[in-house]
């Protein structure tokens, strides 16, 4: 998927419109809800966080539904530049293979979709060595297929997070030894919640679990003993452990598995029919491979390093190796 976010840089560098495309559907219901959040007035962008929020995003309410690129605003000529590109990647590159083996792009403006297209395979290769399977084994992509969210799940325990915060079950200032006492070691006794949200713990960025640790209760064991890279509050450094530490830490005072609290939180109440961990069986056949075994017999090092342990996800032709992990198509309920 990394790649993939590079194979767009052509077309960006084109582009005189603002589009919205993605590998995976990823679509604006997160951001509607947090749109409701009461917005600073509007300022030079130099001057406001990029975080922040600010009018004229994704207007409360705001719906995904068909337009054209007229309606829109867009220029039709560019956007159609755009997908042949796309689709351009699709075709063998400098080693022989596709950047990508398929994608689904989604355009849209102001909630009009304009571009809505397939391409590709959702399930194309046999193995880590790049040998393709049978033709009639491949899987082609569809509209409506889904995908790892990757590390885009970091956004929805940072809300099951701060979800616990409003209820008064987490303090964001307190240490979180208090809730993960095995936490506690190294030196990282006084890094608060707040500073796993931030980035600003001190904790490296990954560390390799898809190797060493057997299951999921070896791996969460490793993440809470690891030692920091820097002492707490000192730098940012955008790390993968934060969230675990964060997913472990609100499963411990809820008493409920991360899968739980995101559903029950955020992706029932939004409508997010598409979007969980774990999909079941009646949706594997729409699930894009995204993990692969490796010539060693591990799963695929990008999808593991990167993941929260515990329960696999699986898709045909393809196993995950460290999820939960959230799949979307992110969809709304009509």
């Amino acid at each position: 998927m990394p790649r993939a976010g590079l194979s767009m840089d052509g077309w960006r560098r084109r582009a005189s419109v603002r589009v919205v495309a993605a590998i995976a559907l990823v679509g604006t219901v997160l951001v509607a809800a947090l749109a409701s959040i009461p917005p600073p007035a509007r300022a030079d962008a130099r001057s406001r966080g990029f975080d922040h929020p600010y009018e004229g995003f994704a207007p409360p309410g705001t719906r995904l539904r068909a337009g054209t690129p007229k309606e829109a605003g867009l220029d039709a000529a560019e956007l159609t530049t755009m997908v042949e590109d796309l689709r351009g990647y699709l075709r063998p590159q400098g080693d022989g293979h596709p950047l990508y083996p398929g994608a689904v792009v989604l355009v849209a403006r102001d909630g009009k979709v304009v571009v809505h297209e397939a391409m590709g395979q959702a399930v194309k290769y046999a193995d880590a060595s790049g040998a393709e399977l049978p033709a009639d084994q491949q899987v082609p992509m569809r509209p409506d297929t889904i995908f790892d969210l990757a590390s885009i799940s970091k956004l929805f325990t940072s809300i099951v997070v701060m979800q616990q915060v409003e209820a008064g079950q987490v303090n964001l200032d307190a240490p979180v030894a208090n809730y993960l006492p095995e936490f506690g070691s190294f030196g990282k006794e006084p890094i608060t919640v707040r500073q796993l949200l931030t980035h600003t713990s001190g904790l490296p960025s990954w560390m390799r679990l898809w190797r060493p640790y057997p299951d999921r209760a070896s791996r969460i064991a490793a993440v809470l003993a690891v030692r920091p890279s820097a002492p707490p509050g000192t730098t940012y450094v955008y790390s993968d452990l934060n969230l675990i530490t964060l997913g472990v830490l609100v499963e411990r005072v809820t008493g409920r598995g991360l899968d739980e609290l995101v559903r029950t939180g955020i992706t029932e109440p939004l409508g997010m029919v598409d979007t969980g961990y774990n999909p079941p069986a009646d949706k594997l056949h729409r699930v894009a491979a995204t993990d692969r075994p490796t010539p060693t017999g591990a799963w695929c090092e990008v999808a593991c390093m990167t993941r929260t342990p515990g329960r696999l996800a699986v898709s045909p032709g393809t196993r995950g190796c460290s999820p939960p992990r959230p799949t979307s198509r992110s969809s709304r309920r009509r």
